[in-house]
């Protein structure tokens, strides 16, 4: 039968009769592995390495025999070590001296593992299962329940213990280094309804007080500053500070989370920062979203204590101003949104109210006292309880004589009206007013003895008022050089200027600037006719030579045309005034001017040469071309003397 090799220690078991003659050589090597069994050896892990293995080695010295175990090595991260075979039941103190700060991780098989720190030593055993081998921390659960000895003299120095219970004979536990209270559960102080110190160099600082029914923590030393201190993200915060020269006054290093109401004893609530801007943040949360309304005071200048209060609210998406209060009172809204209206609301929560005011005072100089200077108030119906109450007017008031009047009024129908509560001022026979339609686009005005309208161009000349139609402008009224002009505007402009500054009463053709115009402007044309025009003295034309040119004296052939013309005059009656007055319409004496034309002809001349003979032709509004003919007498009558 062969020799094997039994599991604690691999040690080599001989068969009967097996290794005759040697049988002390191995003896001897058996009682060497048991000797190094209870020896110290290391074995190092190699560099950075993750894994290692290490194998008790079957009838031959091996590091991984020793019951005590030290690993060295340098580590950047956990290695986990493999101790083979699984099937070797053995008990280690296994020390982690590996440098790199990282743990080793003593494994057998699939089962338990045991992680040693960095510099520490722990006793662990395997079970040996096999496969499904694992590794216990032979003192995770030492327990030391009672003392052989009544009195234990000397201890030196114990790293863990476990104990239930620990009875002083005394009144203090001294050490000149730290003092480590490690356990699994509560630590608990029980005073007996006394109290507990904190002492430096033999002086109390610090005391919690149980005396009571309440629990008071104390800072002894005069003035001396009560801190709560903690480590934001690696570093030293000092998270609240109690000021104990300043009455315990609280300094927060960030925000306050309150989950119920603050109250103030005291007649004043103030909120400092050491910056130019102090703020109160407000912030609701529902779910996800938070709704944040912040209130801001600050110095308009670093330089100055001139303040102004800032209120922000959140429109979904940022917290922006929405107003804010100056340092002399003067109140600023911001609306920015445009899917709503309005940027105050005045609402009378009265039910059955006639709506909402908003009022103006004025402090009196006398006494102190408020009173009102003005308002603007809703007024509606006689109740606003119904719902089909949808009509109101907006009236503005001022003080007349100690009292409130109405000054000013917009209407539910977009009527603005101004010294007036009527409608119809522009209709009405009495009375005084303005009136702007804003649903129909009108504007009246009324005034008992004074002047409607008044229209002041203080500056240079240039239009008073402009005519547009569809946005373009058709017309103006304007002034030049100080007199007043209309005209119409477009590429031909015409209009009238009347002179009366300079002394002359004069009415002239001008254009759009009120520029005269000479000899280019006609009073009517062939469509449209003026019927009587009556003057004091007869129209000047102008027969200055300088301005004439191909003077001559009359042809045989035009004396010819003037005989006849002469011959040609007759008496008639206008057809519009016959429809017009029947036989009640007047006689006129003239010429016919295609009997003129005829004339002409007749001579082998052509009328339309002669400026006394007028053909003027026109399209209709039916599209048809028509055509007039007339006749300037003045000159025809100068052409008839002339051949007499």
């Amino acid at each position: 039968m062969a020799s094997t090799f039994v599991n604690d220690l691999r040690l080599e078991e001989m068969a009967t009769g097996d290794q005759s003659g040697s049988w002390g050589t191995t003896t001897n090597t058996n009682l060497e592995l048991i000797a190094e069994a209870f020896s110290f050896g290391t074995e190092a892990i190699t560099t950075n390495a993750d894994t290692h293995t290490t194998t008790i080695a079957d009838g031959s010295t091996d590091p991984g025999r020793s019951i005590y175990l030290k690993y060295t090595g340098t580590l950047d991260s956990a290695c986990t070590i493999t101790i083979g075979p699984n099937t070797v039941s053995k008990l280690w103190f296994i020390e982690n001296g590996t440098s790199g700060s990282q743990n080793i991780i003593i494994s057998q098989g699939s089962g338990a593992n045991v992680t040693v720190p960095a510099g520490e030593v722990k006793a662990i055993y395997s079970d040996g299962a096999g496969s499904g081998a694992a590794m216990v921390d032979a003192f995770a659960n030492l327990k030391v329940s009672d003392a052989a000895q009544t009195n234990i003299t000397s201890l030196g120095t114990l790293t863990t213990l476990t104990v239930d219970d620990i009875t002083i004979d005394g009144s203090t536990i001294s050490d000149s280094g730290d003092l480590t209270l490690d356990v699994g559960g509560d630590i608990v102080l029980d005073a007996a309804g006394q109290q507990i110190f904190f002492t430096s160099a033999g002086t109390n600082v610090g005391q919690i007080d149980m005396a009571g029914t309440d629990l008071e923590i104390k800072s002894l030393v005069s003035n001396a500053d009560f801190f709560i201190r903690g480590n934001d993200d690696g570093s030293e915060i000092t998270a609240l500070t109690f000021d104990m020269s300043a009455a315990g006054a609280a300094t927060f290093n960030a925000g306050v989370d309150v989950t119920g109401n603050i109250t103030t004893s005291g007649d004043t609530l103030s909120i400092s920062h050491t910056g130019n801007t102090s703020t109160i943040s407000l912030t609701q949360k529902a779910g996800t979203q938070n709704s944040v309304a912040t209130i801001s005071a600050n110095r308009e200048d670093t330089s100055s204590s001139a303040s102004r209060l800032i209120f922000s609210t959140n429109d979904g998406s940022s917290t922006a101003e929405k107003m804010r209060i100056d340092n002399v009172g003067l109140v600023t809204m911001t609306h920015s949104a445009s899917a709503h209206t309005g940027g105050l609301k005045l609402i009378n929560s009265q039910a059955g109210g006639f709506g909402s005011a908003l009022a103006f005072q004025s402090e009196r100089s006398d006494n102190n006292a408020l009173v009102d200077a003005a308002r603007i108030r809703t007024e509606g119906a006689s109740s606003w309880n119904s719902d089909s109450t949808t009509e109101s007017n907006l009236i503005f008031e001022n003080c007349n004589n100690n009292s409130l009047a109405e000054k000013m009024r917009l209407d539910n129908s977009g009527n603005l009206l101004v010294g007036t509560t009527s409608t119809s001022v522009g209709a009405a026979s009495s009375g005084s007013g303005f009136r702007v339609d804003g649903a129909n686009g009108i504007v009246q005005a009324a005034s008992s003895g004074n002047t409607p309208a008044i229209l002041n161009r203080t500056s240079d000349d240039g239009n008073i008022v402009s005519l547009r139609k569809d946005g373009s402008e058709i017309g103006s009224v304007g002034v030049k050089s100080g007199d007043p002009y209309i005209a119409s505007v477009g590429t031909f402009s015409v209009g009238l200027m009347f002179e009366g500054s300079s002394g002359a009463r004069d009415v002239r053709p001008c254009d759009k600037t009120g520029a005269t115009l000479d000899g280019s402007v006609d009073l009517g044309d062939s469509t449209a006719r003026f019927n009587n025009i009556h003057a004091t003295n007869a129209t000047i034309q102008t027969s200055d030579r300088n301005e004439k040119q191909d003077e001559a004296t009359i042809s045989d052939a035009e004396k010819k045309v003037a005989v006849a013309a002469k011959g040609l005059l007759k008496k008639f009656r206008f057809k519009s005034a016959v429809a017009e007055k029947g036989s009640n319409a007047r006689i006129h004496f003239g010429i016919v001017a295609q009997d003129l034309k005829d004339a002409f002809t007749a001579e082998g001349l052509d009328a339309s040469d002669y400026s006394m003979w007028c053909s003027d032709t026109w399209t209709d509004d039916d599209g048809n071309e028509q055509t007039r003919l007339g006749v300037r007498y003045n000159e025809l009558l100068a052409f008839i003397i002339a051949a007499i």
